[in-house]
């Protein structure tokens, strides 16, 4: 098995992630210190808990007419859910909010879609939170996936009722906070798609 020199390494991740192939823009990483526009580099560490634990939680907002659609209440639920996950950081919510307007500002786009988490950033493989270096903050800018028609109208994407003995319904915990635990939301896709559909809609038998 070869080992890559440094130099290596970057050209192949520069080939992979070539820009545009991907959608993504723009990435800010509070553990870099600022914005990165390369897709090569828009990274996260290996060992970041919130990679191999799962210990993230994360939000969104939708970028349109080069405004950023009810982040207030979109970060509050970030917040939220770092509290539900009893997940520590020393940011604040004016602070989140400059980086994600600043991130898209440094991604150009007029319209798109912004996503970003909390982890409780990089620290070893243990799962204890302890080990951690320090939270993280990142901020994702990407093209919309959903392309709207000639008409201008967004597609229909179809939904499909999945039962809980197929893929079983989250449990409330993990239903309240927006976590990087979406193992049964891909399932419950995964469930629709079968059957055509795009969305899955968990039910309960009774």
């Amino acid at each position: 098995m070869r080992v890559l020199s440094t130099a290596e390494a970057q050209q192949a991740l520069a080939a992979k992630r070539a820009a545009g192939k991907h959608g993504l823009v723009a990435m800010f990483s509070s553990y870099l210190g600022g914005v990165v526009t390369d897709p090569a580099l828009m990274v996260v560490p290996l060992d970041d808990h919130g990679f191999h634990r799962g210990r993230a939680v994360f939000d969104t907002a939708t970028l349109a007419g080069g405004s950023l659609y009810r982040l207030d209440i979109h970060v509050d639920r970030l917040f939220e859910s770092c509290k539900l996950g009893w997940l520590e950081h020393p940011f604040t919510k004016d602070q989140i909010k400059e980086w994600v307007k600043g991130t898209a500002a440094a991604s150009g786009l007029k319209n798109g879609n912004v996503r970003y988490w909390i982890t409780a950033g990089p620290g070893g493989f243990s799962f204890q939170p302890k080990h951690c270096e320090e939270a993280c903050f990142y901020c994702a800018v990407f093209q919309s996936q959903f392309v709207p028609e000639a008409s201008g109208d967004v597609p229909t994407l179809k939904e499909i009722s999945v039962p809980a003995a197929k893929v079983p319904l989250k449990p409330p915990a993990l239903a309240q906070a927006k976590s990087n635990n979406y193992w049964l939301n891909v399932m419950t896709h995964l469930a629709a798609a079968q059957d055509g559909g795009v969305f899955g809609v968990g039910i309960r038998e009774d």
